[in-house]
């Protein structure tokens, strides 16, 4: 059963899943009357997205949990400082996809974004300015923590190296750091991860709250 999107009106969103354009669980309650019954094992809406083995995510409103040696903290910025209260952490080596799941290709992320960002209304439909698949972030064999942009992202993913001046989009990385063999960024303690629209960023480096909700900061803590 196909029915409107009560939050965004995107039409022809399926029962049982999530809207493609603004991705809230369409539910039997949004096709009152179209006796459509979810499918089994559907989540309900306000169910926290899974997170892969290798990637802890923080549920406390204290102290993140220590992390074994070589593990990579990522800490959310808000007010221009990380929260302790919001972020993850990966704790196994691997490259693991950030970005927001592709309802239409039925595909997911390993770190889903939307916990931590809105949609922003435009026009009476509800768009999220980060990607889908925005960027990996990994932690190597040796310890190194790992950056490496998405097609169609590499504007869209900036990195503020830690103190330094300004942010620079992923595209652009190898004139601060040295690339790696496997065509992915080391990242340091203190870097800082933009993610969403780059003409947004004014708004963060200002402390501007128009654009808040909009896009992701994440900072690198210290191991």
């Amino acid at each position: 059963m196909f029915v409107v999107c009560p939050d965004c009106g995107a039409d022809q969103q399926e029962v049982g899943k999530y809207c493609e354009n603004c991705g809230r669980l369409i539910t039997p309650a949004d096709a009152q009357g179209s006796g459509a019954a979810a499918p089994a094992g559907a989540a309900p809406w306000s169910a926290p997205p899974p997170t892969p083995a290798g990637v802890t995510p923080w549920n406390t409103p204290t102290t993140p949990p220590a992390t074994s040696a070589g593990g990579a903290r990522f800490a959310v910025v808000r007010n221009g400082q990380p929260n302790p209260a919001e972020g993850f952490t990966i704790t196994h080596a691997g490259e693991y996809l950030v970005g927001r799941p592709n309802q239409e290709a039925g595909t997911g992320v390993d770190i889903d974004l939307r916990q931590w960002v809105q949609p922003l209304d435009l026009n009476g439909q509800k768009q999220f300015l980060v990607h889908r698949s925005q960027c990996f972030l990994g932690l190597a064999q040796d310890g190194t923590v790992t950056i490496r942009a998405c097609a169609g992202a590499e504007t869209d993913t900036l990195v503020k190296p830690a103190g330094g001046p300004s942010f620079v989009p992923l595209q652009q990385f190898a004139t601060i750091r040295p690339v790696r063999v496997d065509s992915t960024y080391p990242l340091l303690p203190g870097d800082l991860i933009y993610m969403g629209d780059p003409t947004a960023i004014q708004y963060f480096q200002t402390g501007d709250p128009t654009a808040q909700g909009t896009y992701l900061v994440l900072e690198l803590l210290q191991a």
